[in-house]
């Protein structure tokens, strides 16, 4: 079933929902409104229907992913605001900060990203600086 949230307190359309973060919030992050790229990321709480800003993407950025890391923090990389984004980013729900974690190998959108058993995360496809189909893929497990 899906089900549409509206009334976030700053991003117009989300392009990036993530699966839960510690019990219930659902962190977005990113995205766009077709004018600009967003950098604002926000916790919603499905129990009481409200939005609460947390800390902001160092790159703001849509078409890029977000995957949940066994401990509770949040990977993103890649996506798009005028040039293909390299650097990956962490979030720390327990801070509600943004770190920088380093950059992937090839500038990407659109790709996946699957967290695999080891804690790694597979980041495949997409496509690249030129808008053409990449067909690489890479491993990155710099998160703590």
């Amino acid at each position: 079933m899906w089900h549409e949230y509206i009334n976030a307190t700053t991003i117009e359309e989300v392009l990036q929902v993530l699966s839960k973060i510690g019990g219930r919030a659902r962190l977005v992050a990113g995205g766009t409104d077709v004018v600009q790229v967003f950098g604002e990321a926000e916790l919603y709480d499905p129990a009481s229907g409200t939005w609460t800003v947390t800390g902001r993407l160092h790159k703001p950025r849509n078409y890029h992913t977000a995957t949940l890391l066994e401990n509770g923090m949040v990977v993103v990389a890649g996506g798009l605001k005028l040039t293909v984004n390299k650097p990956t980013e962490l979030y720390d729900p327990a801070s509600g900060t943004w770190t920088t974690t380093g950059d992937l190998n090839r500038r990407r959108f659109g790709h996946t990203a699957t967290l695999l058993q080891d804690g790694a995360v597979l980041i495949t496809g997409g496509e690249g600086k030129h808008n053409n189909a990449l067909t690489s893929a890479e491993v990155g497990q710099l998160f703590p």
